[in-house]
């Protein structure tokens, strides 16, 4: 299965032929409202762009899966913004 992790301790496997990416973040900081930085964020919607569109379109599913647990809805809520989804 690909998995693309943003992670020290675990590998990313990025599959280029899959119909699918799953992401893990899970380098959210307590100390930041939304566990990532505004950048940070947006380098992952712009990431999910990518693999949601162009020639090979495939589904993306993301979770905040990361230390500071009492940031994780933030930073999904941020996230689904800058893709400018409803949240």
């Amino acid at each position: 299965m690909p998995v693309y992790t943003d992670s020290e301790k675990f590998p990313a496997i990025a599959d280029a032929e899959a119909d699918f990416a799953y992401l893990r973040l899970m380098r959210s900081q307590a100390d930041v409202p939304t566990g990532y930085t505004h950048d940070a964020i947006a380098q992952w919607a712009d990431g999910v762009r990518t693999w949601t569109g162009g020639e090979q379109p495939r589904d993306v599913f993301v979770y905040f899966i990361n230390g500071a647990k009492e940031r994780a809805p933030a930073g999904a809520m941020e996230l689904l913004r800058q893709l400018g989804l409803r949240t």
